[in-house]
């Protein structure tokens, strides 16, 4: 298998590889330890998969409803589980392991012998236990080894910022889940595939030294945007939050949905990509003034479009920006164009 090897339906600039299995391996009973908002969502998923929840507990929320179970304080029987997932911080993840298999009967889920389990049908003889921290290497879930569980990875790369404590806060549309990032023992990853394909959603197979990178790329993408945006509500003219994401939002998603669509380098329009250096200068004069923090950003951000433009490269001792306006600025003359 190749590493970081994708998965599932077709993509712009070829097809990625199907793993389709006329079977559905979305039958059985999971247990979901953990009802926060991304615990939720991958319950519902699970649920529409034609999974059947056996119970859900999270310690917050105990009696509350949801997936029409009652929420336990603590972790219910685990020998008819199928799958296994701990929706918990990832700094939890190890010592919730710890205590399930601390406070299970060690009998209680009998796993087959190696040798009498049939080449190619593990994921279909052993329980599977994922977590969802993309960020915590699978060998968090080794406690669960000894209880029988083939341990994995089930990452859904999606944004969930709910509040705690509010089970209607995801909504089953909030729970569409389009890419996964999957790692684990081969059963494991057998399971997850088999699960992920049924739904004809696409997943990306992970190393793990490619947990964090992947996770990473997540980060960047996701969480930082409300930063971009933060630094954007600083500069606005006047204080209303509500016009200023009214203005930036329609110009955001058409940059996004052209980097869908054209690739990243053709996505770029805005004065540096043309080459404007005059408008760049005074941008960079102007927050250096008004908020150096944000001029830093600005700068940075340049220096990365430059290097996306192969104007510049990290190494060279003439990649600044200053020395990109020097090289393009022309002082007798104004460039103009639209954003």
């Amino acid at each position: 298998m190749e590493r970081g090897g994708l998965h599932g339906g077709d993509r712009r600039g070829g097809s990625l590889s199907s793993r389709r299995d006329p079977e559905r391996a979305a039958e059985g009973r999971f247990a979901l330890v953990g009802a926060g908002a991304a615990g939720r969502a991958v319950g519902i998923f699970l649920a529409k998969s034609g999974l059947e929840a056996a119970w859900i507990a999270d310690p917050a929320l105990a009696g509350q409803s949801f997936l029409g179970l009652t929420l336990r304080g603590d972790a219910g029987a685990l020998s008819d589980v199928d799958l296994l997932v701990l929706a918990v911080p990832d700094e939890k993840i190890a010592a919730t392991a710890r205590e399930l298999c601390a406070t299970a009967p060690t009998t209680e889920i009998p796993a087959l012998p190696d040798s009498e389990i049939p080449a190619g049908a593990r994921a279909s003889n052993r329980p599977v236990a994922v977590h969802l921290g993309a960020a915590t290497p699978v060998a968090a879930l080794d406690p669960l080894k000894e209880l029988g569980f083939e341990t994995g990875l089930l990452h859904p790369m999606m944004s969930f910022p709910c509040a705690a404590g509010r089970l209607d806060q995801v909504s089953e549309a909030e729970a569409h889940l389009p890419f996964w990032g999957v790692a684990g023992t081969p059963a494991a990853r057998e399971y997850l595939a088999r699960l992920l394909s049924g739904k004809g959603l696409s997943w990306i197979e992970l190393e793990e030294d490619q947990q964090l990178p992947y996770h990473v790329c997540g980060v960047l993408a996701s969480n930082f945007l409300p930063a971009l945006l933060q630094a954007a509500s600083g500069l606005w003219p006047g204080s209303d939050e509500g016009t200023m994401l009214e203005a930036l939002a329609p110009i955001m998603r058409r940059t996004l949905e052209n980097a869908t669509s054209r690739g990243i380098r053709d996505s770029l329009s805005g004065p540096l990509h043309r080459g404007d250096a005059g408008t760049v200068h005074r941008h960079l004069d102007w927050l250096e003034a008004q908020d150096p923090r944000a001029a830093r950003l600005y700068r940075l951000c340049c220096e990365l479009l430059l290097e996306l433009l192969g104007e510049q490269t990290p190494a060279s001792p003439d990649s600044s920006l200053d020395a990109w306006i020097r090289r393009h600025e022309a002082p007798d003359e104004e460039k103009d164009g639209n954003e």
